[in-house]
Order: C-alpha cells, then structure tokens, then sequence
C-alpha cells in the first residue's frame, strides 16, 4: 500500500477524492490492503460486480452466497449519504481546533442539520474508539462498579430504604471491558 501525501486544505481533499468511486476505493484499500474479505465468514472467495447499477460498488461472496459492500463494519454502514460528503464531513471535523456545530457542518456539506448531528456523532465516536466495530482479542478482562453516594452519609429524610451494597435503587452500575495492553470499554 503506497503513502498517500498529507490533506492540508479543502483542495487537497477534492484532488485526492474527486469521485465517488475513488472514496470506495480508498475504503476497500485501507479495510483490504489488496485482499477483499466477506464481512460475515471471513473468505476471500469474494467478486466484485462489474455490471449493472452497482458495478464496482458491490461484493458478491462464492462462501455464503451474499452480497456485502466495503462499508460494512465502517461509521459509513447503513448510510445513504454519498461517501464524497462523508469524507469532506470526517475532514471538516477534524480540521477544526474546537470542532464544528451540527449547524455549520450542515451548511458546508449541503445536509440537513439532523443529518449533521448524526454524521458529527458517528465521526466522534469512530475518532473515541479507533473503530466502530472493533474486535477483542486475547486475554480479556471484565470488572464492574456501583456508583453513587452512600446512604450513610445522607440527611435520615433523604436515605432510601433497602440500599445497602450494590443496589440499584440509588447508584448506577458501570461495566468494563478491557482487552489486556489495550482499550477500555465502558
């Protein structure tokens, strides 16, 4: 996989992406590095359409039988917004020191402001987690905490019976994931 040269400005951006198809493109290089895979039973007895409406967007899997595209398993999954505003989206929000409303973004791509929202949040969370479907591997560790106040220390009018230890009533319980050397999942 060659190096592709950094993305300084919006026109770096539209010289590197001018198309849909080069977005697909460099999706299927940086999820396939040259080896297409199906999504569901991992082979590589996988063809690309050539013909038809969906040429050299969708896969067709000679393993199971079933169609998959690249997206799957990407924040683009389950998205009919264009990869082009996408990418432009991913670069907007991430060029900007302090981030970017939901309002402007929407201006800037020709989205509506709900469909920002929901681009800003997928873009965040995919930045947060490094992945949106991220597998653990290895050794694996799991604890949990019950958070909130004692009753001890609370006011005789303000304690709620029956709260002692890792109840719920009053405290709410957090779970982590954690794989060894890794993340944590909460």
């Amino acid at each position: 996989m060659k190096t592709q040269p950094k993305l300084k400005s919006v026109l770096d951006l539209h010289r590197r992406f001018p198309t849909e198809q080069s977005c697909l493109d460099y999706i299927e290089e940086k999820q396939w590095n040259g080896k297409p895979t199906c999504p569901r039973c991992e082979t590589e007895k996988v063809s690309k359409f050539s013909t038809g409406k969906n040429k050299g967007k969708l896969w067709y899997c000679n393993g199971c039988k079933r169609q998959f595209t690249v997206k799957i398993g990407t924040i683009f999954e389950d998205s009919a917004i264009p990869l082009l505003k996408w990418f432009h989206a991913i670069w907007i929000c991430t060029a900007h020191k302090k981030g970017i409303s939901s309002t402007q973004l929407s201006k800037d791509i020709g989205v509506t402001q709900k469909t920002a929202w929901h681009m800003i949040g997928r873009i965040r969370h995919m930045m947060a987690q490094g992945s949106m479907n991220k597998m653990l591997s290895g050794v694996i560790e799991v604890d949990e905490t019950y958070v909130g106040g004692k009753e001890v220390n609370k006011h005789k009018d303000k304690k709620t019976p029956n709260t002692q230890g890792r109840s719920t009533k009053t405290k709410t319980a957090v779970f982590g994931i954690i794989e060894r050397g890794g993340d944590v999942i909460v």
